[in-house]
């Protein structure tokens, strides 16, 4: 729900790359200046952070001038910030279809985004589909970036000659980039092309001697060739830098006990198998955690706030630590005029980890709505002294 204060970047990028581009389609006169008036008042909502009230008011922006581009990308934008993929997509096909051939950068931005958004959620092809149409369009991410995630998505759906294309594009586009080098020889070590693999991270170790993932790839190199002892060498400079490497762990462990290491090579299995219990432990509480996000989301931006709080106070009751659940609950809270509660559920989001600034931020506003000014002066002091975040280009 507050994802978007997080992400404000992108709404940002989306104006001034809009603004940059003169083929952008706006209209003259009354109709236009009356979307605009909308526009304003959708701009002022999403400063606050009413995600919901908003796309109203961009809805209606749009049925008054459907000939304004920004006002779809902009739209596409919110819906993104707001944990909701599907309509911000519908609505960049929808904007494709009134507007062919257009070249305005802030496609490549939100296309981007919204690929990014779909591997967080574990959909690939949808996200590989994504990421190809942002590659369609000139913009602010580097088409580097941009084929390399195509091959991490291609890799993790094992269309291993996609992830090959797709990486040695990068590797065209920006030479010596470490991370594609990376993927590259990762993507040898899956199709067990050894030798390329080797030569692959031996490049990156030759720029950056610490690289951990390259080190671990060349431990992974001599455990399948059967040099266990260099594969402990290896991993031994691995776990050196990252003492809870789960996968190094697994090398040395194994090493150790093929060269007659056999109890240290066990406590290393043991805590290799501990970590891993851990990670699945974690992600599933990450996945189960966005699910409850991204339900009670769906019912606040259609105006169902009591469908939203009973959405979010699920999510809270099976993770009581959730901060964005926290948070997200507070802003319902808000928006039902409920604001003690949500004064509540924002000191809870801060107690639980949360994000600091955003949840100031809220607090400030809840306790001005309340009547009591000095809580709300001294967050708002606290927000207003946060770090400056620098923004993705």
């Amino acid at each position: 729900m507050l994802e978007y204060l997080k992400r404000a970047r992108s709404l940002v990028a989306v104006l001034l790359l809009l603004a940059a581009h003169p083929a952008s389609t706006r209209a003259a006169g009354a109709q236009a200046d009356d979307a605009g008036a909308e526009r304003r008042i959708g701009l002022e909502h999403l400063e606050n952070g009413r995600f919901g009230a908003a796309l109203d008011a961009y809805r209606r922006a749009i049925e008054i001038e459907p000939g304004d581009e920004r006002l779809y990308l902009e739209s596409a934008d919110i819906h993104l910030a707001s944990g909701a993929p599907e309509d911000a997509e519908a609505i960049l096909r929808e904007a494709s279809r009134r507007f062919p051939g257009s070249t305005v950068p802030a496609y490549n931005l939100l296309y981007h985004d919204l690929a990014e958004s779909w591997a967080g959620t574990g959909r690939l092809s949808r996200a590989a589909e994504a990421m190809s149409a942002a590659a369609r369009f000139e913009g602010p991410v580097d088409p580097a970036i941009i084929h390399r995630r195509l091959g991490d998505f291609s890799a993790d759906l094992l269309r291993l000659d996609a992830a090959l294309a797709a990486y040695r594009t990068a590797w065209a586009l920006d030479p010596g980039n470490a991370a594609v080098q990376l993927a590259l020889g990762n993507l040898h070590l899956r199709r067990n092309s050894l030798d390329e693999a080797r030569t692959a991270f031996d490049q990156v170790l030759g720029a950056h001697p610490d690289s951990v993932d390259a080190l671990h790839g060349v431990s992974e190199i001599h455990r399948r060739r059967g040099r266990f002892e260099e594969a402990l060498a290896a991993a031994d400079q691995v776990l050196r830098r990252v003492p809870d490497h789960r996968r190094a762990l697994y090398i040395r462990g194994t090493a150790r006990i093929r060269v007659g290491q056999d109890a240290a090579g066990r406590a290393d299995l043991e805590a290799y198998a501990a970590l891993e219990v851990q990670a699945q432990a974690d992600e599933h509480r990450a996945r189960a955690v966005n699910a409850f996000r991204m339900e009670g989301m769906r019912h606040l931006l259609e105006g169902r706030r009591a469908d939203a709080i009973e959405a979010f106070e699920s999510g809270i009751a099976a993770y009581p630590d959730a901060a964005e659940l926290h948070g997200a609950r507070g802003q319902a809270l808000s928006e039902s005029g409920r604001h003690q509660e949500a004064i509540a559920a924002f000191l809870s989001m801060l107690e639980s980890g949360g994000d600091a600034p955003t949840a100031h931020r809220e607090l400030a506003r809840e306790y001005r709505s309340v009547g009591d000014i000095e809580a709300s002066d001294r967050h708002r002091a606290l927000y207003e002294a946060r770090p400056a975040v620098r923004p993705r280009p």
